[in-house]
């Protein structure tokens, strides 16, 4: 791939690209702090931990590919 990112498949179904595993936490954020990743509940220490105001995953931040028609159709209708 490109630009030194790999290609990571999830579940057998998603396939995307990494694109790290830190994100920067809002101004002003205190403990204790409550994290979800695509509406699942995170968990300190198993699924992350927070390092000089940032939150380190355990797993890749993978961003999803190129979302077809098809899907495009049925989050519509959805």
């Amino acid at each position: 791939m490109s630009r030194g990112r790999s290609r990571i498949e999830l579940d057998r179904v998603t396939e995307g690209v990494e694109v790290g595993r830190r994100a920067r936490l809002p101004r002003g954020a205190e403990p204790p702090i409550r994290i979800y990743v695509n509406g699942v509940e995170q968990r300190q220490g198993a699924d992350y931990k927070l390092s000089g105001g940032e939150i380190v995953f355990a797993r890749p931040i993978v961003k999803e590919g190129k979302v077809s028609g098809f899907r495009w159709l049925a989050m519509l209708l959805g």
